[in-house]
């Protein structure tokens, strides 16, 4: 049995060798068909296995399907299905049959991905299980492999795919990719594995990894970081049976899961919901505390010694988290808070900071085993193809081979020049190492003259008794202010500790940091399916006047709606917030905070969005800046997902 690094050595020099066309990478990730490519633990019992070769064939009668009903190639097709064994196989599918997939994010409003679809000219979308409610015609996974023969061998293989961005601006962007990026993306590995070879092998040095599919694998993290680079050394690909707490903990340990990656709101609901239980307790909290501090000093001068302690010291908690086979994991997507790494590399898990774009594909990650470096957040050096350069406007700038060539912005394409303006605020240390302090495009030129970067600011805050809050420039942007969005019923404790909270934050911020104003408001400061608070949606909705301000807490009418007046869906959702957090249905109230005043943990919360996915068949973000916490949240929100 070869060894992983000699795989992924012997496959590099195949693909740097070849044409660079995606078949050459589909002709890599098929080249063991006996190999297991994924293990589905949603079966109880027992699990479901698929190999290379099954997958192969499966695409192969995709293939067939599609081009017997469409009679056509070179053209886009879209994806629309969730993370399933079977999406792998309709991804290549799509290609094989000599067209381009467009990979439909699920939890946009599909009236952005049928613009999307009707930019790419595409008329056709093939999906699993859920049929969008869409005119364009679409094809089913059983419809494609009824009678399907498997796609002639001399047909041609499609060499691009489409993915939009994750929606956090308000224009409509979709990036083209085509095999010669996705390649060089791909031997990016070799350079990885030289410098930490625990990102790429499994167990032993002759076990490939085994990847939670966590990632939705229509994002760029999903489809990149995990999917296409993995799958080059036959990596074993498990799905958890859903997204609640107790099943995606099970499949870790009980696979023997050895690579997790993740966005922050992932280890923060790991973090928060063992501090939970251990705060309970004020000396186990210390113990707690002293032990975390013990490992992390141990582990900066001893890294081995350090990760041994932590499995002995921690040996319970582990056992309830991830137990002990996982190897290596990566945070990406957003900032990700110090103490959340602190808890985690504390743990003994090694748990890294890295980046990517929708624009750029994954260019860096963390690769110290020193865990001071992870500690600090860095996202480490470009990886092999890629450059990474700080202008003199101290933005981020990237050019390489992986980085996508091809992007469409609003209807007009865009071809990237040599360097990609990322936006980002940069900074960089003596080793060339990166961090990331915020976006250019938020900044604030204050009165005096100085540049306020209020990514800053908005970190000294934490704010638990709003919805959502954003720091932004004023009208003049020449000073900062905030704007916290509550619900019109807010109780007078709630008010009492936002007030609190806000002045805490503001006592921290430095003479010309300090927030000149403080704005509250009922409207919603988040697009519906955002994933952030975008300032440039905060900006627009008050330009035209859908996100009213007031400067007083106590300005707005308190409205109470009377229990025997809830809607039906309410009712419902009531008693599933009651089971979920094993309480009685009169304690769940209309606007209380599911984590602060309900007591769920977000661990919980993820729980709820299972349940929710089980029985409505809609699945609702769990990405941290769209967090929707009330009982009146997630009625409004199923009501308009529902129609």
């Amino acid at each position: 049995m070869a060894s992983v690094k000699k795989t992924i050595k012997k496959n590099c020099e195949y693909l740097g060798n070849s044409q660079k066309h995606l078949k050459d990478v589909f002709d890599v990730v098929f080249s063991c068909p006996d190999a297991i490519m994924t293990e589905d633990s949603a079966y109880v019992g027992k699990k479901r296995y698929m190999t290379y070769g099954q997958i192969k064939k499966e695409a192969e009668k995709i293939a067939g399907g599609i081009y017997s009903v469409t009679k056509s190639s070179g053209k886009y097709i879209g994806l629309y299905a969730d993370n399933k064994p079977l999406w792998f196989a309709l991804f290549w599918g799509i290609l094989m049959s000599g067209n381009y997939p467009y990979l439909i994010n699920l939890r946009q409003p599909f009236s952005f991905s049928s613009e999307i679809l009707k930019l790419l000219g595409s008329d056709t979308i093939v999906y699993l299980d859920q049929q969008p409610d869409t005119d364009i015609k679409c094809l089913s996974y059983e419809e494609l492999t009824a009678d399907a023969e498997s796609v002639c061998s001399d047909m041609p293989f499609g060499d691009y795919f489409a993915i939009s961005t994750s929606g956090t601006t308000l224009q409509k962007k979709v990036c083209i990719y085509s095999g010669k990026e996705v390649v060089s993306q791909i031997m990016n590995a070799e350079p990885i594995m030289r410098e930490n070879s625990d990102l790429v092998i499994g167990k032993t040095g002759y076990k490939p990894p085994k990847q939670l599919v966590f990632l939705p694998l229509y994002h760029i993290f999903g489809l990149e970081a995990v999917f296409l680079w993995y799958s080059m050394w036959q990596s074993v690909f498990v799905f958890p049976p859903d997204m609640s707490p107790d099943h995606l903990l099970h499949t870790v340990r009980d696979c023997g899961v050895t690579h997790i990656y993740a966005v922050p709101l992932f280890w923060e609901s790991i973090e928060k919901s063992v501090k939970k239980q251990i705060n309970k307790d004020d000396n186990l909290k210390k113990k707690f505390e002293k032990g975390l501090r013990m490992s992390i000093s141990l582990q900066k001068v001893f890294p081995k010694a350090g990760k041994l302690f932590a499995k002995y010291i921690f040996s319970d908690v582990r056992k309830l988290l991830f137990g002990d086979s996982v190897r290596f994991c990566i945070s990406g997507g957003s900032y990700i808070k110090k103490e959340t790494l602190i808890f985690v590399n504390g743990l003994g898990y090694s748990l890294a900071n890295g980046y990517g774009m929708s624009e750029l594909g994954i260019t860096s990650v963390e690769l110290s085993r020193n865990v001071k470096n992870r500690l600090n957040a860095s996202i480490g050096h470009p990886i092999g193809t890629v450059c990474y350069e700080i202008n003199s406007d101290n933005h981020l700038c990237v050019r390489g081979e992986s980085v996508c060539k091809k992007i469409i912005i609003d209807g007009k394409e865009a071809i990237s020049g040599d360097l990609f303006d990322t936006g980002d605020l940069m900074s960089s240390d003596k080793k060339g190492r990166f961090y990331i302090s915020g976006r250019s495009s938020d900044i604030v030129f204050g009165a005096d003259g100085e540049n306020l970067n209020p990514d800053f600011a908005e970190q000294m805050f934490s704010v638990t008794a709003a919805k959502h809050f954003v720091v932004m420039g004023d009208e003049q942007n020449q000073s900062l202010i905030l704007i916290a969005e509550i619900p019109e019923d807010i109780p007078e404790e709630q008010k009492s500790v936002l007030k609190e909270e806000l002045e805490h934050g503001n006592n921290l911020l430095p003479p010309s940091y300090k927030i000149r104003h403080i704005y509250y408001t009922n409207d919603p400061i988040i697009g519906k399916n955002g994933i952030k608070v975008s300032r440039a949606f905060v900006k627009k909705g008050l330009a035209e006047g859908k996100i009213r301000l007031f400067e007083n807490i106590n300005d707005k009418p308190v409205y109470n709606l009377s229990y025997s007046d809830e809607s039906q869906l309410k009712k419902e959702l009531r008693v599933l917030f009651a089971d979920v957090l094993n309480t009685e249905e009169s304690d769940i109230s209309d606007t209380g905070h599911f984590i602060n005043d309900l007591g769920g943990s977000s661990l919980d919360y993820f729980s709820l969005l299972s349940r929710i996915d089980e029985i409505y068949g809609v699945m609702l973000d769990f990405e941290p800046e769209n967090f929707n916490y009330s009982l009146n949240d997630f009625e409004r929100i199923l009501s308009e997902r529902l129609g």
